[in-house]
């Protein structure tokens, strides 16, 4: 199951909203915001960790997507996807890599993007080259033993090992501790290990990704990772049930 989360986190577990449902009501005052977030969503849960690590008070709003997707959601992004925060004065922003940028710029707490614009620009680069290998870890958990596709995913990931080598870091970010690159792609290394049950031809095996390996073991341990941390066996279990068309976004809601 998920660990407790910040006091500063209201919701993090609580149960999706559903269409037909009204919003609820949003207390956003003394520097608190409202996160519209889906629990099982890894763009989303970019933004948990940003807000986690800057300590900024938020309301999390579960909301679950596709055709059971809530009417308010799509009334604060029309394109009806998360995450979204919304501020006491009605901004509303979406997309995860904006919306983390925004939230480090503009909120209190230690400074998770690098001060150097060039090494902001790389990090951003490496999210961006690291994609890849996300939109196919979808198409292997779910596709049901494609080697090819298996292959893919494998030599995508060889190419997130050769950056954190060229680093010469035990984080992304750094010898000392995780930054914003480090949060905006942990999300599905998470989810990584589920394919040793699901997609076996897939996994990842610490003699072809060594650092990628230890970089997982600090990320687990991390304080703000452990806060919002899904077991590998409920995240195995919301995947299978995806894969049987019977998705349950509530599986470890409180």
């Amino acid at each position: 199951m998920a660990t407790g989360a910040s006091s500063r986190m209201d919701g993090l577990n609580s149960k999706h909203h559903k269409k037909g449902d009204s919003c609820p009501d949003l207390d956003l005052k003394d520097g608190k915001i409202a996160l519209f977030n889906m629990r099982w969503c890894p763009y989303a849960e970019r933004t948990v960790l940003v807000c986690l690590a800057k300590s900024i008070p938020t309301q999390v709003v579960n909301c679950r997507l596709r055709f059971e997707r809530p009417e308010f959601l799509a009334d604060k992004n029309p394109d009806g996807k998360v995450p979204v925060i919304e501020q006491k004065d009605g901004t509303v922003l979406a997309e995860s890599l904006i919306v983390n940028d925004f939230l480090d710029e503009t909120y209190p707490g230690p400074k998770l993007n690098p001060a150097c614009q060039t090494q902001r620009a790389k990090d951003r680069w490496t999210v961006e080259r690291s994609a890849p290998a996300f939109t196919n870890y979808y198409k292997v958990v779910n596709g049901g033993g494609d080697a090819e596709e298996e292959a893919k995913f494998l030599a995508n990931v060889d190419v997130i090992e050769g950056e954190l080598a060229r680093r010469g870091t035990a984080y992304f970010a750094g010898r000392e501790k995780p930054g914003m690159i480090d949060y905006n792609l942990w999300p599905w290394f998470e989810r990584f290990p589920i394919l040793a049950e699901l997609a076996p031809g897939a996994t990842l095996k610490e003699e072809r990704f060594p650092l990628l390996m230890a970089w997982c073991d600090k990320m687990r341990k991390d304080p703000v990772v452990s806060q919002a941390l899904i077991s590998v066996e409920d995240h195995a279990r919301y995947t299978r049930l995806v894969r049987e068309g019977a998705r349950n976004y509530d599986l470890i809601c409180e």
